[in-house]
């Protein structure tokens, strides 16, 4: 490096370890309130990375940003105001010392260990398609290496080969645990072999190596040969967080043998033998020691958030009004497999960032026959089959989606979904509010539920309870072909993460689906059958089930209005209560247990709201609260049916 290079990364290092040092000293008197993580000893990684990087290049960090977010363009005006939960940070004070989006600086973080090494790959993903030359550079730690995500991303972006750089951050600890004792391969390098990378090791305390390492690198990787990886082999002269009792785990024998090959020590060293004068060095860090204190002092004036804001950007508000786009004319009966298949057809010819991701979707054409053809019509850049990698594929779809690609992400089976939870709950619905709703997420997670195929307990649950739970994610569950076509198209073109939920009951029901386009907006329920005695409101199989006792009751004389809400959340409320007003008695019925769930939310709802019109409390017929058995008959019998509903009729009758 020539000096004027040098001096000014000198300036950067010198910086990260001053503002790492005021924030220890900002935690100890409280005003810094939890998570801060010390980046002390790591700044030649941070700072020769992204010395290299172009402005548009992208990065993804961990729990510990600060050294890389400055690195890669933030100021200290921002991180302060961040650590401190003030205005004025990079997440506006939302994010706090663990977790903030930077979107001028295509900065992005997850304070979840592992999770950004999936992010990446969509990133880089979306890269790749627009056919230019950018990299996406992952920062992980040690602790990463060991988690799921490690292995799933580096495989996907391995067999893709896209644009990602990963950087392991090996600083000798987990948190309290050495390196050596949890990692079975050594250096962790060896790792990347197996995913046909070359992995290599190198001295993450030498300014110079670092960069050297990461130039070629990242050449490599924006010249289409797909993901590095490198290990920067460092030390972090502090403990795992603030006030971490790090006497506990380690000596200061050992603390100060790694300072004697402190970064910034090293490169300094190296100013003064090139023929840098002492006096210019100590000017420019007292330089950076003023630049830091008025940006301390600047960020400690500033006001916190309004409690207001504590609810902004969870979603972007839904587009649509609270009327069909549709013009019926000719229908037709198809199924509802068909119903998905052509949402799919619609989207993907309207908009090429629209793509469909997932296991087995498409050679095979998925499970049931949902995507099949779609390879061959579109091609493998918008049908792209993935490998059995739940939250790669999960972390694949929000990190292209940050990138404004619109992915339709395939889980299986939605008992699946649990190995992607990660991705979806914690990224996916918190990137919005993260950066303060400059960030969209239009990616749709499409799954199927439910019994009625005798699957047994670990390919049959109803697990919306979950994520009606989860703020910023639209749950949607149609029970016709109708439906699920609308439903879906508005799905794909709105902004917000959707989980789509399907029964495997309904594939091959057959309904009248229009021959134009048409959309079904999100949060608006429906109305299947009209009533004056008893509002059945009922989700996804069980509307069939709910018709199918009015059917029988009607020949009794009973009038019973069978209520879709069709998207769980946001719920249509309006139509709730007003259907129930009229008839003044009300059951709910889904094939989920009762215990925590979205019929007490329903049933809630309507008590709250039809308290004085009602006759009889809200009747609940639901699920049982057990594993879905397999043996002969068993199934049927834990799930409501007809003759459930009908019971739950007459009681409130």
């Amino acid at each position: 490096m020539n000096k004027d290079r040098m001096l000014k990364l000198y300036r950067e290092m010198f910086l990260l370890r001053r503002l790492d040092e005021m924030c220890l000293e900002l935690k100890r008197k409280d005003l810094i309130m939890n998570g801060f993580h010390p980046y002390s000893g790591e700044e030649a990684v941070a700072v020769g990375v992204c010395s290299v990087l172009n402005p548009d290049d992208a990065v993804i960090s961990t729990h510990r940003p600060q050294g890389h977010s400055i690195a890669k363009g933030s100021t200290p005006r921002q991180i302060f105001c961040e650590m401190l939960g003030r205005r004025g940070g990079v997440s506006q004070g939302i994010g706090g010392p663990m977790q903030w989006i930077d979107t001028p600086n295509n900065f992005f973080c997850g304070s979840i260990v592992g999770s950004g090494i999936t992010i990446a790959v969509g990133i880089a993903l979306a890269m790749k398609k627009n056919g230019k030359s950018r990299v996406c550079v992952c920062f992980f730690g040690d602790g990463a290496s060991n988690t799921g995500s490690f292995h799933e991303g580096l495989n996907l972006a391995a067999i893709w080969k896209l644009p990602v750089v990963y950087i392991c951050e090996n600083n000798q600890y987990g948190e309290a645990m050495p390196v050596r004792e949890f990692v079975s391969a050594y250096p962790i390098s060896k790792r990347a072999v197996a995913y046909g990378l070359e992995g290599v090791t190198i001295d993450g305390n030498n300014l110079e190596e670092v960069i050297n390492a990461v130039e070629k690198g990242v050449t490599e990787s924006r010249s289409g040969n797909g993901p590095v990886f490198i290990e920067a082999v460092t030390y972090r002269f502090r403990g795992h967080y603030g006030g971490d009792p790090e006497h506990t785990y380690r000596t200061k024998e050992e603390v100060e043998s790694w300072k004697k090959k402190c970064p910034i020590v090293r490169i300094r060293t190296c100013l003064l033998e090139e023929g840098i004068k002492e006096t210019s060095l100590v000017s420019l860090e007292n330089e950076v020691n003023q630049e830091l204190e008025d940006a301390q002092a600047w960020a400690l004036k500033q006001p916190f958030p309004n409690v207001e804001q504590a609810t902004d950007h969870v979603m972007i508000p839904l587009a649509y009004k609270k009327t069909e786009i549709l013009v019926k004319k000719k229908t037709r009966t198809i199924t509802y497999c068909e119903a998905i298949r052509e949402a799919y057809r619609e989207e993907m010819q309207r908009d090429s960032s629209v793509y469909l991701i997932g296991e087995d979707v498409g050679r095979w054409g998925n499970l049931f026959g949902a995507s099949k053809g779609l390879l061959q019509e579109f091609g493998p850049e918008q049908v792209k089959d993935a490998p059995i990698s739940e939250a790669a594929i999960a972390g694949c779809a929000v990190g292209s989606a940050v990138m404004g690609m619109r992915p339709i992400v395939e889980i299986m089976y939605i008992d699946f979904i649990t190995i992607a939870m990660d991705q979806i709950v914690n990224h996916a619905c918190k990137y919005h509010q993260l950066s303060c709703g400059a960030v969209k997420i239009p990616v749709v997670f499409r799954t199927q539920g439910g019994v009625g195929m005798r699957n047994s307990s670990q390919h049959s649950q109803s697990l919306e309870n979950w994520f009606v739970n989860v703020p910023g994610l639209i749950v949607v569950m149609p029970s016709t072909p109708y439906d699920v076509k609308g439903l879906l198209k508005s799905a794909i073109r709105n902004d917000n993460p959707v989980i789509f939920i399907e029964h495997k009951a309904l594939y091959f029901t057959k309904g009248e689906v229009p021959e134009e386009e048409y959309l079904v907006p999100l949060g608006v329920a429906d109305i299947k059958r009209e009533g004056k005695d008893v509002t059945i409101i009922a989700t996804s199989w069980m509307v069939l089930h709910a018709l199918a006792a009015a059917e029988k009751l009607a020949k009794e004389g009973v009038s019973c209005e069978v209520l879709d809400p069709r998207t769980l959340w946001p719920l249509d409320k309006d139509t709730l209560v007003k259907s129930v007003t009229k008839t003044k008695r009300c059951v709910v019925v889904t094939e989920a247990p009762a215990e925590g769930g979205w019929s007490a939310e329903a049933a809630t709802i309507v008590t709250e709201n039809c308290f004085s019109e009602l006759k009889k409390p809200v009747k609940r017929v639901c699920g049982m609260r057990t594993g879905i058995p397999y043996g002969k008959d068993m199934e049927k019998a834990v799930v409501p049916n007809d003759e459930w509903i009908i019971a739950g009729i007459r009681e409130v009758l």
